[in-house]
């Protein structure tokens, strides 16, 4: 048996929530493949330049964007009990973290996430710079547009995953 599995991506105003980096853009695609992805409105007061160029934040800013609260009720209900899996699964896991107790909920995710990146090295035999990469290698095809979009990071983690593990698992799937 195989853990129950979420893929995760962020969209993020920085790399650390120490210094008031928050997120912005939320992916989730759950193992069936249901696809779910939230923007709220992040305190730009301490974003870094470098990550809204990098996520094209001002260039795909929406009209309309989600109410945290839902949002982090939503997260929490669909994260509870699952591993995270994305590349560096880790640090969407600690900027989850603080927008969930930032909006009342809590984490309830495994405790163990799983590193599409990791995953792809262990298969390729070799070293790979990012997920992308992973994914190229693995001979998985990538559109261009979706890069650093939250959702097209989950697409891609999700591929990379069922390239290697031969499945998107859920709760009693055998393997």
């Amino acid at each position: 048996m195989t853990a129950p599995v979420v893929f995760v991506d962020l969209e993020t105003t920085g790399l650390d929530p120490d210094r008031g980096h928050e997120l912005y853009e939320i992916a989730l695609i759950e193992a069936d493949g249901a696809e779910h992805c939230w923007w709220v409105k992040p305190n730009l007061e301490h974003a870094d330049p470098t990550s809204l160029r990098v996520g094209r934040y001002y260039q795909r800013l929406p009209s309309k964007v989600d109410r945290p609260e839902r949002v982090a009720r939503e997260v929490a209900r669909l994260t509870a009990g699952m591993h995270l899996v994305g590349a560096c699964p880790w640090f969407d896991a600690g900027m989850l973290k603080a927008f969930l107790r930032r909006h009342g909920q809590a984490p309830a995710w495994h405790h163990r996430h799983r590193c599409v990146e990791s995953l792809a090295m262990g298969k390729l035999g070799h070293d790979v710079e990012g997920q992308r990469a992973a994914a190229e290698a693995l001979g998985l095809v990538v559109p261009e547009g979706d890069h650093h979009t939250a959702i097209g990071d989950a697409r891609v983690a999700r591929g990379i995953w069922i390239a290697v593990m031969g499945a998107a698992t859920r709760p009693g799937d055998p393997r």
